[in-house]
């Protein structure tokens, strides 16, 4: 990950966007990217955060039917029954 795309990174994390990385950049006298860079790093950080979530969402679900299976919950067809709690 270069410079820039942590930098971008640091913001999304804790909550801020480019104007806020502007003014901290200028508070220590350091020239900050262009607008149009940051956007460039926050669709690379974005699309990268994106496709890890999925890659474990789906690891999730694998490791929830399995277990399902193994306490023979599942339906007449086959179907593992896993329970989902929603709150709120």
């Amino acid at each position: 990950m270069n410079l820039n795309t942590a930098a971008v990174a640091g913001c999304m994390s804790t909550g801020n966007g480019y104007s806020n990385m502007e003014e901290l950049l200028s508070v220590m006298n350091i020239p900050p990217m262009s607008s149009s860079t940051y956007k460039e790093h926050h669709r690379i950080t974005s699309a990268g955060w994106e496709a890890v979530a999925l890659e474990k969402m789906t690891e999730a679900a694998q490791e929830e039917a399995k277990h399902t299976i193994s306490i023979n919950s599942d339906n007449e067809e086959g179907y593992p029954l896993v329970p989902v709690v929603a709150d709120g």
